[in-house]
């Protein structure tokens, strides 16, 4: 509904008015544009997780591992055969212990050999391993004692004429590895001019004292030698419990020793002891070197 207000211009003029009224038409409504939008990417779904924790099998039997190559022995010593090895990832059935429990009974393709439990690790139910006898140790080859020199003489009327003999040369031989028992005894003979090692091993419990006797089996004309000695020890227990000397060992792994020979008195015994409580497997090495001889 619309109102309309007329107003006459001048108070003089009267009359009717006429109001003609035209419509032009309905209201025209434009709808507005409609934006079209680019569809979304399709976003593929996730995979899906599996969560389930993979469970490692434990050995059902003993088993020996080890982390680099590991000899395996004949026997419970390093005094036997090796007759294989064992290698990292290719672990060897375990049945049993040596009696001094420092060594591996396994099944090495199918016959008995030994490693030693310092240098590998046991997996699986391995509480109750039976000790084993261990096969026969082997017998060590004799020792070639060192010649004796004889001067011989040529009798005449005159007087009585030394023939000289020439310097002989005496080639000592090192003696074997032998069976390691408790207070085992070695025999070794050592020369003026060269320098010798030995070495051996000791544990404890066990086989825990070496008794190594020492003598000069070519003085080279003099009349008195000094040699230098020295004990190194490797293995668990080498330095706390590893002792070493002449009569009762009182002197550790490392420390130095001297000794003189003379004709008569030609046989110095060294000691070396490990003398627990802790159980030990100890090699050790005497290096023996000749000290310079005054002429």
């Amino acid at each position: 509904m619309y109102e309309v207000a007329l107003r006459p211009i001048s108070p003089e003029i009267t009359g009717g008015v006429q109001i003609t009224v035209t419509g032009i038409g309905e209201p025209q409504i434009v709808p507005a544009a409609t934006a079209t939008l680019p569809p979304l990417p399709t976003i593929p779904p996730l995979p899906t997780l599996d969560l389930t924790p993979t469970l490692v099998p434990t050995p059902t039997i003993c088993m020996v591992f080890s982390n680099g190559p590991v000899n395996v022995r004949f026997g419970p010593g390093i005094n036997f055969d090796i007759i294989g090895s064992l290698l990292p990832g290719q672990p060897l059935p375990v049945f049993g212990l040596s009696p001094d429990r420092i060594w591996y009974a396994v099944n090495f393709n199918g016959v008995q050999g030994w490693v030693s439990s310092t240098v590998t690790f046991l997996n699986g139910p391995c509480a109750n391993l039976p000790v084993l006898v261990s096969p026969p140790t082997p017998t060590p080859l004799p020792t070639t004692p060192a010649p004796t020199l004889t001067p011989t003489f040529v009798f005449s009327t005159a007087t009585a004429t030394t023939i000289p003999q020439p310097t002989a040369t005496f080639v000592v031989p090192v003696p074997p590895i032998a069976t390691i028992t408790p207070d085992q005894t070695f025999n070794f003979g050592i020369v003026y001019n060269e320098g010798r090692t030995f070495t051996e091993f000791i544990s404890y419990p066990g086989q825990y004292r070496d008794i190594i006797n020492l003598s000069v089996a070519d003085f080279g004309g003099f009349a008195a030698l000094t040699f230098n000695l020295n004990l190194q020890c490797l293995g668990n227990g080498a330095m706390e419990q590893t002792m070493w000397g002449t009569g009762q060992p009182s002197q550790e792994c490392g420390t130095p020793l001297s000794l003189i020979f003379t004709p008569d008195s030609n046989l110095i015994p060294i000691t070396v002891v490990n003398q627990g409580p802790l159980a030990a497997n100890v090699q050790y090495t005497i290096t023996i070197s000749p000290a310079p001889q005054p002429r």
